[in-house]
């Protein structure tokens, strides 16, 4: 049996054009994404790779656009000892955590969610802010469709 359209074009459609890159949690900001023009962010998702160390760590996501001030994408979620295979997602409000999926509740290990409400983001970057350096991985996922013509995301 032949496939004509493959799971990576599927996602596209529905989603948009995909964007990852893995980082750490630092005591900083770590650019993860760098946006130019206008986009439609249809969701971030993080997937731990790497176990996150005892250290005490908090971790959020910001926007800080070219012109303008820094926002917050999600309000700060601890993630201390969090195990490889969490997934961390949120609902698009600036006020709620980081929904962790610690098999505890929902969501579970086995899935998270994709914002809610879709976020427009313009020329700017993303990043994920710490509160403690960890050893643990975290890879960012982030899917988008351009609004304005050229507008992309990529990898900071």
């Amino acid at each position: 049996m032949s496939v004509i359209i493959q799971g990576d074009q599927i996602r596209e459609i529905a989603l948009g054009i995909h964007v990852q890159k893995s980082v750490s949690p630092a005591n900083a900001t770590t650019n993860l994404f760098t946006v130019s023009g206008l986009v439609l962010v249809t969701g971030i998702v993080g997937l731990v790779t790497t176990v996150m160390s005892a250290t005490v760590t908090s971790i959020n996501l910001n926007h800080d656009p070219t012109v303008g001030a820094a926002a917050n994408l999600c309000a700060a979620t601890v993630i201390t000892s969090d195990t490889a295979g969490t997934l961390y997602g949120f609902i698009g409000t600036d006020i709620t955590t980081l929904l962790v999926s610690s098999g505890t509740g929902a969501p579970s290990e086995a899935y998270t969610q994709l914002p809610a409400a879709k976020i427009v983001l313009n020329d700017g970057v993303v990043g994920q802010v710490g509160t403690a350096a960890n050893t643990g991985v975290v890879a960012w996922h982030l899917t988008y469709v351009p609004i304005s013509n050229g507008a992309s995301v990529v990898a900071a």
